[in-house]
């Protein structure tokens, strides 16, 4: 029986076909691509819309689904120390590196990490590694995912780092991230002199707080990069 599931892409996966059920993982043309299809235990089969009016009518439900098929797989991890550092390695399993789109996943992992904030890698399909974002390892974790994306075991996904907190992905850190000419709430900027600029576009003062919040991260994972 074909199963609906995303499937995490590189992020010029299909870029040209604008009718397929696909999204970027964050909000953003580098980030990693989610596309939805039916896998069929031998292949994947991925369908596209008849035309935008299709897309946009039937994208919802499709995604919706795939979520929750995604949900009712298990896919185990274990927890290992190094440097001082617990690092949780989700690995061997098919869907491992698309569980970082599991919300009830991700606040588990943090859980069991005893963390708010998670740094999370996907370098290639089949691997998640994620740790707490403050810990020490938070300067290495970037370099270690370069070099797994660089050499892929499987499929490569990304070599950006994710800071997920409350089980949402809520920033993306990589290097020579260009300015985020988005209609988000925040635009980031840098110079020369890596000193960083944040210019705010909140409306009231909830969305202020929440985008300081933002932003902010989104700094923070940028920076982790500078000490490669």
């Amino acid at each position: 029986m074909d199963t609906l599931l995303p499937i995490l892409k590189t992020s010029d996966y299909r870029k040209d076909e604008k009718l397929q059920f696909k999204e970027f993982l964050f909000n953003d043309a580098i980030a990693p691509v989610v596309a939805y299809g039916k896998d069929s235990g031998n292949a994947m089969v991925y369908e596209g819309a008849a035309n935008e009016s299709d897309l946009y009518a039937r994208f919802p439900a499709i995604k919706k689904e795939a979520l929750a098929n995604l949900k009712a797989i298990d896919v185990p991890y274990q927890i290992t120390e190094a440097e001082g550092t617990n690092v949780l390695f989700a690995e061997g399993h098919e869907y491992a590196s698309e569980k970082i789109l599991d919300k009830a996943y991700m606040i588990k992992i943090a859980a069991d990490l005893k963390c708010d904030t998670l740094m999370v890698g996907i370098p290639f399909k089949g691997v998640l590694m994620a740790i707490d974002s403050n810990s020490e390892m938070r300067l290495k974790l970037p370099v270690i995912v370069k070099q797994y994306f660089d050499n892929p075991q499987q499929d490569p996904i990304s070599d950006k780092v994710f800071l997920v907190q409350n089980g949402e992905v809520v920033a993306m850190g990589g290097e020579k991230l260009p300015k985020n000419e988005s209609e988000d709430n925040f635009v980031i900027s840098e110079n020369k002199a890596q000193n960083y600029g944040i210019k705010l576009k909140s409306k009231n003062i909830d969305e202020l707080v929440t985008d300081i919040n933002t932003s902010f991260k989104q700094v923070m994972l940028m920076i982790c990069y500078s000490f490669k």
